[in-house]
């Protein structure tokens, strides 16, 4: 049985820990990015040793915040030899968990996981879930937990407001909620970089971004249920015509979720290594996508969910999604 245990005993478990190893997961969004190095700086200032490791370099589009120092290099000798405690960060599911070539993370380790997903498969030898806008927004707890009163550097609070403001849409989600804001606030007296953030993730696009979007909702979007579903399939070609890097589009799916009638928007597309990737959002409450994702395997929120498949087809799996959805919802 997993252990689930409170933000006050993993703040004992960290305080007694002499040597931290921080991971999170594949593909790292801004939440990722944002709870994983914000923890480490988080630590590094309170005088602990603490690591970060991704699985290759992070997105481009996160690297001016990556402002600790980190590996993408580690064997399991060394994660066992080294490391008294394993943080686990935004990973719902040991499938997504992002670690060097080689390591494999489990609750053989001294694991510590700390998640917003409420569907998290409590995996580690200790776990904490809570129900929040995104996973900065326990670490900007655990701080105050860590040291009550303390206030904290101008780079952990731009970091935590980088996961706060990316995994809510810049508080425009229904996982938006006051305690958001709250702790938005209390970043931004601590010198959050607001205003970069929103530029940088927002309203800054390469111009082979835009043309790849133009050509995306001229050529490839589909509209199903009356216009109440949104789907898109973007082949690789058209990836590849543009020179983009899917890791970095960040909010791109949010394009089609924006028409005018769209309750339910789908967007599929093959990895590199062949998998199927499918995110899904949701606008209308009443239609949720968590559990046409979970149908799939996969999982998330209810109102932003995805799964990938190893052996996917494109075609058919839009086809079973859309049956899914009919069904469910009689759209």
């Amino acid at each position: 049985m997993s252990n689930i245990i409170s933000l006050a005993q993993a703040a004992d478990l960290i305080t007694a820990a002499q040597s931290i190893a921080v991971f999170t997961h594949e593909n790292p969004d801004g939440d990722a990015i944002g709870s994983s190095t914000g923890l480490t700086l988080l630590l590094r200032e309170a005088g602990k040793k603490c690591d970060l490791f991704f699985s290759s370099e992070p997105p481009a589009i996160y690297r001016p915040f990556t402002t600790a120092e980190y590996s993408t290099s580690l064997s399991q000798e060394e994660l066992v030899s080294n490391y008294d405690l394993v943080i686990q960060l935004d990973t719902a599911n040991t499938k997504r968990i992002a670690a060097p070539h080689g390591v494999i993370i489990d609750a053989e380790l001294p694991l510590l996981v700390i998640d917003h997903h409420v569907d998290n498969q409590q995996y580690g030898r200790w776990n904490v879930i809570k129900e929040k806008t995104a996973t900065a927004g326990i670490i900007a707890e655990l701080s105050d937990i860590l040291a009550p009163g303390h206030k904290i550097s101008q780079q952990v609070a731009t970091l935590l407001m980088l996961g706060l403001v990316t995994d809510s849409g810049c508080f425009r989600f229904d996982n938006t909620n006051p305690e958001a804001f709250h702790t938005a606030g209390k970043l931004l007296e601590a010198g959050a970089a607001y205003k970069e953030i929103i530029e940088r993730i927002f309203f800054s696009k390469p111009l082979n971004r835009l043309k790849f979007e133009s050509e995306l909702l001229s050529n490839h979007l589909e509209l199903y249920c009356n216009g109440k579903v949104a789907l898109v399939k973007i082949p690789s070609e058209i990836i590849a015509k543009y020179d983009i890097i899917m890791a970095d589009t960040e909010g791109l799916i949010d394009v089609f979720r924006a028409i005018d009638g769209v309750e339910i928007t789908i967007m599929m597309y093959y990895r590199a290594n062949g998998m199927l990737k499918i995110s899904t959002r949701a606008s209308n409450p009443e239609h949720p996508v968590g559990p046409i994702a979970r149908a799939l395997g996969g999982g998330g929120h209810e109102m932003a969910a995805g799964c990938l498949l190893p052996d996917g087809d494109m075609d058919a799996t839009a086809a079973k999604i859309i049956d899914l959805i009919r069904e469910k919802y009689q759209l």
